[in-house]
């Protein structure tokens, strides 16, 4: 919802069922980091806070491994942090981001990726913020026994995974081989569909998928992860001449709210 005020945004998803919201502060947002000014970051709390809505995490990837960005997503990172106490003092959202890089370079760069997210982590702990990082498709970091390594490696309770199955998913791996190993890193979540494999794959809004997302959330939860779901629109949808977020956000919440009845979570 990249057009979309988050004065708009908040009280529609919130009559369509929607509990929580991770926001975005990419460019090219409504909220945007560098456009929210003193009075957007007292509104933005307010008017979650007068739907009933909890800010579930702050969307900021960026691409530590890709050099012309390098600067930008650093500083981004650090702002994020202070961002995220300023919006939710008492329980502030983890920071949501990926290391970038190209597929097959994991050997190449994981020391550094280790080294770049501990030092990050370290900022964050004594703001009482957390990092989720993000495996992804088609990037260095992609695998769960990467992803694995990572968290391990780090070694720091404020740094763990934003799960996105749909990721692995579209490399053609279960969820009983994908999940189970990553859910007690797991710091937040995407919800996406997707069909074909990776590098020919398209990613889908829930509903428009022929999943079984029930089988996906009984897992997590049987794995202990009790933090909120979040949809995911990907800006693959989002690039549709017919793209209607209302829309896709009602078809995903309908969708997900059956799976989790049928799983017995709902």
């Amino acid at each position: 919802m990249a057009d979309v005020p988050i004065e708009t945004a908040v009280p529609r998803l919130a009559r369509m069922g929607y509990t929580g919201l991770e926001l975005t502060i990419l460019p090219g947002y409504t909220t945007a980091l560098e456009r929210l000014d003193d009075a957007a970051r007292k509104r933005i709390p307010a008017l979650l806070g007068e739907h009933g809505m909890t800010l579930t995490a702050l969307a900021a990837h960026s691409r530590l491994l890709d050099p012309p960005e390098y600067l930008v997503s650093i500083t981004r990172l650090r702002e994020a942090v202070h961002l995220a106490v300023e919006l939710a003092p008492d329980d502030p959202p983890p920071i949501n981001t990926l290391p970038g890089g190209a597929p097959g370079e994991w050997e190449a760069v994981r020391h550094r990726v280790v080294d770049e997210y501990a030092r990050l982590g370290e900022y964050a702990a004594p703001h009482g913020v957390s990092l989720a990082i993000e495996p992804h498709v088609g990037a260095a970091l992609s695998r769960p026994d990467q992803a694995l390594w990572m968290v391990e490696r780090i070694g720091l309770p404020n740094v763990g995974l934003n799960l996105d199955y749909s990721h692995f998913q579209a490399i053609g791996m279960s969820v009983a081989d994908a999940v189970p190993p990553l859910a007690p890193h797991a710091l937040h979540t995407h919800i996406k569909g997707v069909e074909g494999r990776w590098p020919d794959h398209a990613f889908l809004t829930p509903g428009e998928d022929d999943f079984d997302h029930a089988t996906y959330l009984r897992t997590m939860h049987d794995c202990g992860y009790r933090g909120y779901e979040t949809v995911e629109i990907s800006k693959m949808v989002v690039a549709r001449p017919d793209y209607e977020p209302f829309a896709h956000a009602q078809l995903a919440y309908d969708t997900l709210a059956d799976a989790a009845r049928r799983a017995g979570i709902g």
